[in-house]
């Protein structure tokens, strides 16, 4: 998904074999870019993992760590929605959930049609039961890199 600058993130990963959907509506909020890729699904794609580009800390491990949590959660009758929970040491009674998450297919109608810059938060508050936390020990689920400081102290913990 492509929006504010996207002719530069195109030419950035022009050596990957990518579809690049473009948001012209970026500005709008997340949901108009989340809104586009749904839309742009094929009609057999029974589930999908929505990312945030600016998480530089999210790794493959996680991916795919998700990616076995919802396939060996569906066993249920439930559509899943899978994701990432993290506690700290610190505050090991406060457990925070985490990108990416990945949907069934039964949430993509209401991912079509969210509003503003809240991302499927709106739809993972009605919906409890359909939740599959995979508790992650990294709070790299968490890191959302949108200034030069953000940048700067995620780089730092990057190098150590």
């Amino acid at each position: 998904m492509t929006g504010h600058q996207a002719e530069a993130v195109r030419t950035a990963l022009g050596d990957l074999e990518l579809v690049f959907i473009d948001n012209p509506d970026y500005a709008a909020g997340q949901a108009s870019s989340v809104a586009r890729g749904i839309a742009a699904l094929p009609e057999q794609v029974s589930d999908v993992l929505i990312a945030l580009g600016d998480m530089p800390l999210i790794s493959a491990e996680l991916i795919s760590a998700l990616l076995r949590h919802h396939v060996n959660s569906s066993h249920s009758d439930l559509p899943q929605i899978t994701l990432p929970t993290y506690a700290s040491s610190q505050a090991a009674d406060t457990v925070k959930r985490g990108n990416p998450v990945i949907w069934s297919r039964a949430f993509f109608a209401e991912l079509a049609v969210l509003t503003g810059d809240q991302g499927g938060r709106q739809i993972l508050a009605d919906y409890p039961a359909h939740i599959q936390h995979l508790h992650w020990p990294d709070a790299g689920v968490f890191a959302d890199v949108d200034t030069l400081a953000a940048f700067t102290q995620v780089r730092q913990h990057m190098i150590e």
